[in-house]
């Protein structure tokens, strides 16, 4: 199994709707810029495993710094935030998502105490 099957079964989002955000253009150093797919398994397998930056496999065929780089910019567009509500949105309709194991969390600051009087 390689990285670019894993990443369109886990995901079923279209190339199209989770990288509409990306800046068009930009190049890397050396001269070409990194597949967007490929990117997006590589931080995803990050994201997953819990595994630091730099102990990315080099299966993957990008480089750690390329991926953290990626990940700070697409972050910064908007473009994870987009990929999340987009997987909401297919597992949604699958009716794969179980609300019954949904929490809210709340934090209440504690009251200030009114002055004494001397």
């Amino acid at each position: 199994m390689t990285w670019r099957g894993t990443a369109r079964r886990r995901s079923g989002i279209s190339r199209s709707r989770c990288c509409r955000r990306t800046r068009k253009g930009t190049k890397a150093a050396a001269g070409r810029r990194t597949d967007d797919r490929a990117m997006l398994a590589a931080i995803v397998y990050v994201l997953e495993s819990g595994c630091s930056w730099r102990k990315l496999p080099r299966s993957f065929p990008v480089h750690w710094r390329t991926a953290h780089r990626r990940f700070a910019e697409w972050v910064a567009l908007g473009v994870m935030t987009a990929v999340h509500q987009a997987m909401l949105d297919v597992l949604g309709l699958a009716g794969q998502i179980d609300w019954s194991r949904a929490s809210i969390d709340s934090m209440q600051p504690e009251s200030q105490r009114p002055a004494r009087s001397r």
